[in-house]
């Protein structure tokens, strides 16, 4: 009990300093690397393992509670980028795992979950259901989205310039939370008050969510699928809030998950995982050049063939966060709205689709 107390007390003190300087994803960066330091200083760290399915079952519930009907009526209008945007995920992915694979010599399960489209917090905790390395897909996962927020909208406002969405675009809240008329299309955190406190009377929603996620991800650690309790989590708490639209998560499970996150990657920190990473020079370029080359093809291929505007297709494809890339968007002319459900899709469909498809790679090798 005393080394858990520990391992937490760090995780927390390591997230909330980084947090507080702004590092990128700072309560995951700071608890991993604090966790990191403390596990090859003191190896008695650790985290009992039934952590690892509650990690999932949170984050689970903090995605799926994103949803609401709107997002599932607007969907019809998006269906052949839709339909385009999952496949040409997939490929993408698989093309820079690869090259990551092949110029570092990292394992191919680590090298696609690092490349993967999804969010630092999902990847890594999958990363540990498939037998890769969590502390080195955190870290990839973390230069694709400095990637992809830092240079990225460099080539985006090039490809863009002179070529704006037809339909109007619409205000996009920030990540403060502040009202908008287009809020019901952001994740749950932010589609509640954040000047609010758990005794509301959308404290019973909060509570209900948190409930139907905790006994589908349940029965998602019964199942042999890769991050079931994820998933289940996810699609339980994605149906409740579409049906009822009472979907809510509490003001801090964000950063708790992130935190419980980046306890269990740090904790399972090696010291060969440190050595890989100094060289990772060959793969970071692949992934940077990678990232923002199959990028900008796949935004010109569901652009062309899927009948979307250029910049909103590019804009839609782009793997950042889903705030971010909607705000952004909305500098060049793009339509937000449609960026915002792609985006959502995207997050959606990695989550659900991409472990079990990584792991039937795997096996084939």
């Amino acid at each position: 009990m005393i080394n858990l107390l520990i391992t937490v007390s760090t995780g927390w003190a390591g997230g909330f300093i980084a947090s507080r300087v702004r590092v990128p994803a700072g309560w995951l960066t700071g608890s991993l690397c604090a966790t990191a330091l403390l596990h090859l200083l003191w190896p008695p760290a650790c985290l009992p393992p039934e952590l690892k399915a509650v990690t999932q079952i949170l984050a689970g519930s903090f995605l799926g509670a994103g949803f609401r009907k709107q997002d599932i009526l607007a969907m019809k209008g998006i269906i052949r980028p839709a339909l385009l945007l999952i496949p040409l995920m997939m490929l993408m992915n698989l093309i820079i795992g690869w090259g990551i694979h092949l110029c570092s010599g990292i394992d191919i399960a680590t090298s696609l979950l690092a490349s993967a489209p999804g969010g630092i917090t999902e990847m890594s905790l999958v990363a540990i259901s498939l037998g890769g390395d969590p502390g080195l897909v955190a870290f990839v996962q973390l230069l694709r989205f400095m990637t992809v927020m830092g240079i990225s909208p460099i080539f985006l406002s090039l490809a863009c310039r002179g070529k704006g969405a037809a339909t109007s675009r619409q205000p996009v809240p920030s990540h403060s939370g502040e009202a908008s008329q287009q809020t019901e299309f952001l994740p749950a955190l932010d589609r509640t008050d954040s000047g609010s406190t758990d005794k509301t009377p959308a404290a019973g929603d909060k509570v209900l969510t948190l409930a139907i996620s905790l006994v589908f991800g349940f029965i998602g650690t019964l199942v042999p699928i890769p991050a079931a309790p994820l998933t289940f989590s996810m699609m339980a708490c994605a149906v409740f809030t579409v049906m009822t639209g009472r979907g809510r998560v509490f003001t801090r499970q964000r950063m708790v998950t992130q935190v419980l996150a980046g306890t269990l990657i740090g904790s399972a920190f090696q010291l060969h995982t440190g050595i890989t990473i100094q060289g990772l020079a060959a793969a970071v370029t692949v992934l940077v050049l990678g990232v923002v080359a199959l990028n900008l093809l796949m935004g010109y291929l569901i652009h062309r063939i899927g009948g979307m505007d250029l910049p909103t297709a590019l804009f839609s494809s782009t793997p950042g966060g889903l705030s971010d890339m909607a705000l952004l968007s909305g500098e060049f002319g793009a339509d937000q709205s449609r960026v915002i459900l792609m985006q959502l899709l995207r997050l959606f469909s990695v989550i659900a689709f991409f472990p079990g498809l990584i792991r039937a790679f795997v096996s084939l090798l």
